[in-house]
């Protein structure tokens, strides 16, 4: 049997991660080091200086004090050295184009690479006001047994968005290798001599035609792969 480690950036509560482990578990056995707390944007930072607590919560689930990418570490260092393949997700929020270097969960899945395993980071484009994440587990539990199939060469890793709920809950969309987007779209504005702040509207940003923002956007799942 199988054995997949299983992290986030949302942290251990967080729904996406519950709905990623039940599609997993039929599938093999699932170890999940995940975030004590939400880590979002935290890209690919490591504890340098400090311990991390790694704290179990019975079996096969340890909460960890650090960030996603220790939670890689330590969990492939020292908790589950035999897992075959892991998993990052799935984050509250599409990580497509200019967002996977500012995601801690595509830097998880990156980490993992750097280790030299196989990965995957996982997310979920909101564009309506309600997330199904049973749908989300649904489409998800269909679709990686397929997605386990295709092979990755060493230091590569995947990233896949799925699209909004509103096309989860209808059917099961079609997958679609895309390249990222690389337009920034962040803008800063001033709110005062001091004081500075990021606003933006992320469902108006760049979408060239085939990116992975495109086929998100458009209503299909967006797979890319991406090497460290």
């Amino acid at each position: 049997m199988k054995t997949f480690l299983l992290t986030n950036d949302d942290g251990m509560d967080a729904p996406g991660l519950e709905a990623l482990e039940a599609a997993l578990r039929p599938l093999a056995r699932v170890v999940v080091l995940a975030p004590a707390h939400p880590q979002s944007g935290i890209s690919h930072k490591v504890s340098l200086w400090e311990p991390v607590d790694v704290v179990s919560e019975g079996k096969d689930r340890f909460r960890v004090s650090g960030t996603p990418a220790d939670c890689v570490r330590i969990g492939l260092r020292q908790i589950v050295p035999e897992a075959d393949f892991v998993f990052s997700g799935i984050n509250i929020g599409a990580n497509l184009g200019y967002d996977i270097y500012l995601s801690g969960t595509v830097a998880a899945a990156r980490e993992a690479a750097f280790q030299g395993r196989p990965a995957m980071a996982l997310s979920q484009y909101i564009a309506s006001e309600k997330t199904d994440w049973q749908a989300a587990t649904r489409i998800l539990h269909h679709l990686l047994p397929e997605l386990l199939e295709i092979s990755l060469e060493k230091g590569e890793f995947f990233n896949l968005n799925l699209p909004d709920a509103s096309i989860l809950q209808t059917k099961i969309p079609d997958w679609q290798f895309c390249p990222p987007e690389k337009t920034p779209y962040d803008t800063c504005i001033r709110l005062n001599h001091q004081q500075y702040a990021y606003t933006t509207d992320i469902h108006a940003r760049p979408r060239p035609p085939g990116s992975d923002v495109d086929v998100c956007f458009g209503g299909q799942i967006a797979l890319t792969r991406l090497s460290i």
